[in-house]
């Protein structure tokens, strides 16, 4: 048995941001389906387990990775992605097993129906299987219409028109993000899907997943920022009159910096809390933060029990954000792009291309080496990675290898997904500052000794580069955009990398709207 509670809450003034449908009537400026008052009548399901009362807990939700493809995508053809909202998504998927509800406050009268139950017809909110229900029925309704999923990410699709441009979508749940530069289809799909479920038209993508877009096809200006998520985020930090700092942190942590007798723990508790808070709040700008996930990685590893010097790296984490809030992820159209490229960005517009570094021994806690990669799409950071290896190199060049086959692993990845959505793509380039690494991948008489104890699935760096799909390239230190994952750099170091990669957009004033 289930139990059911009303769920109420107020909307944000972000809300506003709709386009009104012909003919709709307004209320004080608002939208009856964007009114800032909501009541959603949810499920308490958490009485309820996998495999025993259902079978499936998949949520459709874009990769960010394929979501920041898709803005690069639409940069390139100077197209206009645009965002469609569902209502009430969960309540249009039928339920196909026997599921029975208790009867919500305010349902019954007095003295009437007390003991009866309810057998739901349609899924609710709380429920483990409502999202994989509702993504199955929603995915039905795109492919009737003629649109193909990927294999790479079952939430792209894409659809051939011929003699006109290919439509492109991703699905987040119950946000549909689609990208054409035709309108008359837009709105086509916008009636089609309106024929199934009542949908919401938000207009151009602006808001979504606490990030701020920017589409501006006549300028060839297409953004991603998460600057009003910072701010909200260092509000509740504490931390929003902070003084802001040139780099997101200084030195190194290791675990003899944490807090060892019993007493020294509680003493924390309090700010451990907070700390949690933090390192969780500041996952979410892996979104759009490139310049964050050293920092990060670093920050991840004691949640269990932060000491002092990890809780004054957090809050020298904000000063940074709020000197650096309006740096963003900027996708070029190629008209707008330097006119210095070179053959392979002639030919594949598209043409990913690989930075990858290791800072050797760079854990102090472990001594194992740090691996930082990413990969470019028209000089856009489309997917990067900063982590820990999960081995321990014996040697720059082992790290560095070791490197560069992870990241050979996820552009390959890239490419596959690129191919799906019918780009052609050539060879990879790979930039990679250690002459040894590089004469390892390209060895013509097998492994070399000094590598014989590198475990084997290492070694698809090699195959790649055989098949000519990995072009491994030298390229110097200082130009090595991957060194910004790796350590803690020096300001100037920093800046000028993060220059290379993120765009600053400047601070716009959005007026309130008058209460006349």
């Amino acid at each position: 048995m289930v139990g059911l509670r009303w769920v109420y809450s107020i909307r944000s003034m972000a809300s506003r941001l709709f386009v009104p449908e012909p003919g709709e009537t307004l209320i004080d400026g608002w939208s009856m389906k964007k009114f800032p008052v909501k009541a959603r009548l949810v499920a308490q399901g958490w009485g309820r387990y996998m495999g025993i009362d259902f079978d499936q807990s998949y949520i459709p939700s874009l990769d960010y990775t394929s979501l920041r493809l898709l803005m690069a995508i639409t940069a390139h053809y100077s197209m206009i992605m645009w965002h469609f909202d569902a209502i009430a998504a969960y309540v249009n998927a039928e339920i196909p097993n026997d599921v029975y509800v208790r009867q919500p406050e305010g349902f019954t009268k007095a003295g009437k129906f007390l003991n009866f139950v309810l057998k739901l017809k349609r899924a609710l909110y709380g429920l483990g299987e409502s999202g994989y229900l509702w993504g199955q029925c929603f995915f039905k309704v795109l492919k009737a219409y003629g649109f193909v999923p990927i294999h790479a990410d079952a939430c792209v699709f894409y659809k051939l028109r011929p003699g006109k441009s290919t439509l492109y979508c991703g699905v987040y749940t119950d946000d549909l993000f689609l990208a054409t530069d035709d309108v008359a289809e837009k709105d086509a799909v916008f009636a089609f899907l309106c024929e199934h479920y009542d949908f919401h038209n938000l207009g151009p993508l602006r808001n979504a997943l606490g990030v701020t877009f920017t589409q501006d096809p006549d300028q060839g200006l297409y953004t991603m920022d998460q600057g009003a998520y910072i701010e909200d985020m260092l509000v509740e930090l504490g931390m929003e009159k902070c003084r802001a700092a040139p780099v997101p942190m200084r030195g190194r942590l290791e675990k003899s910096m944490c807090p060892q007798t019993p007493e020294e723990i509680a003493a924390l508790s309090t700010q451990a809390v907070r700390y949690r808070m933090g390192v969780g709040k500041g996952h979410h700008l892996r979104i759009c933060r490139i310049d964050c996930a050293y920092t990060m990685s670093c920050l991840s590893r004691y949640t269990k029990n932060p000491g002092k010097p990890m809780l004054d790296a957090l809050d020298y984490f904000c000063r940074y954000l709020r000197g650096s809030k309006y740096y963003c992820i900027r996708f070029n159209s190629p008209k707008f792009q330097a006119d210095s490229k070179d053959d392979d960005d002639e030919k594949f517009p598209l043409q990913p291309t690989l930075y990858c570094d290791a800072d050797f021994a760079g854990c102090l806690d472990t001594r194992r080496s740090m691996s930082g990669w990413v990969v470019l799409i028209g000089g856009a950071p489309i997917n990067w990675f900063c982590k820990r290896q999960t081995v321990t190199a014996l040697s720059s060049t082992e790290a560095e290898f070791v490197c560069a086959s992870e990241g050979a692993r996820y552009v390959i990845c890239l490419v596959n997904m690129l191919a799906e959505l019918r780009f052609e793509v050539g060879p990879v380039r790979l930039f990679e500052d250690n002459e040894a690494a590089i004469s390892w991948a390209t060895a013509a008489r097998g492994r070399p000794r000094r590598s014989q104890h590198i475990g084997s699935r290492f070694f698809y760096l090699v195959e790649l580069v055989r098949d000519g799909r990995i072009r491994m390239m030298s390229i110097d230190t200082t130009r090595q955009l991957a060194d910004i994952f790796t350590k803690d750099l020096p300001p100037m170091d920093f800046t000028r990398l993060r220059s290379l990669l993120m765009f600053r957009l400047r601070p716009v004033v959005l007026q309130t709207p008058s209460a006349q």
